[in-house]
């Protein structure tokens, strides 16, 4: 589990350029500071993500996320919730509501300044770089569309263009 920030302007990517070419990422009139954030969890079994758009991150839209999550998403199965140690994950009102599902969620904080070890922040780089990447949005609604796109080959369990994680430990 895990948020993200987008901004309105483009992500800037290494890419592939022909020879004495410079690529142009144009940004016009953008306003540089608007942001909206993605709360997302990945499923480890089947390589899927469930995403929730905010305005916001903080204690109130990570309580919402939570509960979206284990009410509507994964009602009745045990889970393994693993998170970083960002302030909302940790306040009072966030404490209160994780209680209420610890009979069949194992909550796990990751030690500070890993965020490798946080599966989605893989799939974090992958989105962005697939539907963000030196492309310039007029719009919040435009880029949320591009996203949306990425997320939905991501859980069209047969798609080719699918992000995959190694589940390989030898």
């Amino acid at each position: 589990m895990d948020e993200t920030t987008l901004r309105l302007r483009p992500s800037l990517r290494a890419c592939w350029m022909k020879a004495g070419c410079q690529k142009r990422v144009p940004v016009g009139e953008m306003p540089l500071h608007k942001t909206r954030q993605i709360f997302g969890v990945y499923n480890w079994r089947d390589d899927t993500v469930v995403t929730q758009f905010t305005d916001q991150e903080n204690s109130e839209t990570f309580v919402a996320f939570l509960e979206y999550i284990l009410l509507e998403v994964y009602p009745t199965q045990p889970i393994v919730w693993i998170m970083d140690n960002a302030t909302w994950h940790r306040s009072l009102m966030a404490q209160a509501a994780l209680s209420a599902f610890e009979q069949r969620v194992m909550f796990c904080y990751l030690p500070a300044y890993c965020s490798d070890l946080n599966l989605i922040e893989r799939f974090w780089g992958h989105l962005k770089q697939q539907a963000c990447a030196n492309h310039p949005f007029a719009d919040f609604e435009t880029k949320f569309a591009a996203i949306q796109a990425i997320l939905d080959i991501q859980n069209s369990l047969s798609h080719p263009d699918r992000f995959h994680l190694s589940k390989d430990f030898q």
